[in-house]
């Protein structure tokens, strides 16, 4: 190949490129809106998740003081409420 059908070569690329382009920056915009779009969707489901776990522990947190103020009052020690609970001596002092 000599340099003259290299640039015919080039130019011929070249025409063809820009008359593409837009259909090239057409599906460009597609799949990034696609990608976004999925990402979107998978952290919407993540944080879902997460705030129902969270919801789930908070649950699990509060029938744990409801039972130790019970126990509390009836007279139970604070060890065997910690050891039944799994709260700590702090939470159960501040429920006294």
């Amino acid at each position: 190949m000599d340099a003259e059908n290299v640039e015919k070569i080039v130019q011929q690329l070249s025409e063809k490129t820009e008359k593409h382009q837009e259909v090239i920056m057409n599906i460009a915009q597609r799949l990034q809106d696609k990608g976004l779009k999925a990402g979107w969707e998978k952290g919407h489901q993540q944080g879902l998740e997460e705030g129902i776990e969270k919801g789930i522990e908070k649950g699990k947190h509060e029938a744990n003081l409801a039972t130790a103020r019970t126990l509390l009052k009836n007279g139970i020690s604070l060890e065997l409420i910690m050891e039944s609970t799994g709260l700590s001596q702090e939470e159960l002092i501040s429920l006294q």
